[in-house]
């Protein structure tokens, strides 16, 4: 069985379903002693169980042997068991899936590796909606025809809301469709990095030293711009084009905010716009980027913004 199964609540979002297919089919429903020849064919079947009578699937927990393989795992409802918010901020908690649902399915693997349900336990404790099974994240699947348009439509700047109701035409509605629109800027997301390579950080490191060349006399610094999740501040080194738009010669995460720690940081920076200081550089009041500047920017004019 793939290695996946090792990890606990995973939702399996790579099980593709055949949507025209399934609302026809009968699927028998799990019963203890029904035996499968591999991990896969019990994913797959109770993935289709699943969706049609509208429910959620991950993997709970599972044991490997010695030699790696799956010897019993645990099939449940999303929903299953209780989650603790892990937020800091109480005013802020994120909304959890678990609420306490019960239904499982135990699968344990025998002397002959074959795969047998030891255990199941289909009664839910809510009304289960399968024409909405497809909100489920273990359910969204991006077709290959579609992966590829999306590919095609991005490479000519097509927006994604364009982009996705063309496909929402063409299936006949949103309820045709096994992914919604976020699916769709998620992939492209994720292919655009793939895309960008090393080639394109090294020729997005080209462009802006290339524009720092021509518009670099006078720039600015704020550390001020924006905290991630990580509690580090992003700061650009930012200037203005010819048409007064503001335009990224740098940009960088800050884990410490110390002397130390900003000199190094303008060092490189200047080292990467072949050692040419700007004419100016504007940052607010800050006594440790007050030193450092007078420090690596000697011959520029230092100014602190209102």
């Amino acid at each position: 069985m793939d290695s996946d199964m090792e990890h606990a609540d995973i939702e399996y979002d790579e099980v593709k379903v055949d949507n025209e297919n399934e609302c026809a089919e009968i699927i028998d429903e799990p019963n203890v002693g029904m035996i499968f020849s591999s991990g896969e064919y019990i994913l797959s079947y109770y993935m289709k169980y699943g969706k049609h009578e509208g429910f959620g699937v991950c993997k709970q927990n599972s044991k490997q042997d010695d030699d790696g393989n799956v010897r019993w795992f645990t099939l449940v409802f999303v929903r299953e068991g209780t989650s603790k918010s892990k937020a800091t901020n109480v005013l802020k908690a994120r909304q959890t899936d678990k609420i306490g649902y019960m239904v499982k399915i135990n699968v344990t693997m025998n002397d002959e590796g074959v795969y047998i349900l030891t255990k199941v336990n289909l009664e839910h404790t809510h009304i289960c909606s399968p024409g909405k099974a497809r909100y489920f994240k273990c359910f969204k699947k991006i077709d290959t025809h579609v992966v590829k348009r999306l590919e095609i439509n991005d490479e000519i700047e097509i927006q994604m809301s364009n982009n996705f109701k063309s496909l929402v035409v063409e299936a006949g509605g949103y309820d045709k469709l096994s992914f919604g629109e976020n699916e769709c800027q998620n992939y492209i997301d994720k292919e655009r990095q793939l895309r960008l390579g090393v080639d394109g950080v090294e020729a997005l490191y080209a462009q802006s030293r290339g524009m720092y060349e021509l518009f670099g006399d006078v720039i600015t610094f704020d550390k001020t711009y924006l905290t991630n999740a990580y509690k580090m501040p992003f700061a650009p080194f930012v200037g203005v084009n010819h048409n007064g738009q503001s335009i990224i010669f740098g940009c960088e995460l800050i884990s410490n905010e110390d002397a130390h720690t900003f000199e190094w940081l303008f060092k490189s920076w200047l080292k990467c716009m072949k050692d040419q200081p700007p004419s100016a550089i504007i940052t607010y009041q800050d006594k440790a980027i007050q030193i450092v500047i007078a420090r690596v920017f000697p011959a520029s004019r230092h100014h602190f913004c209102l």
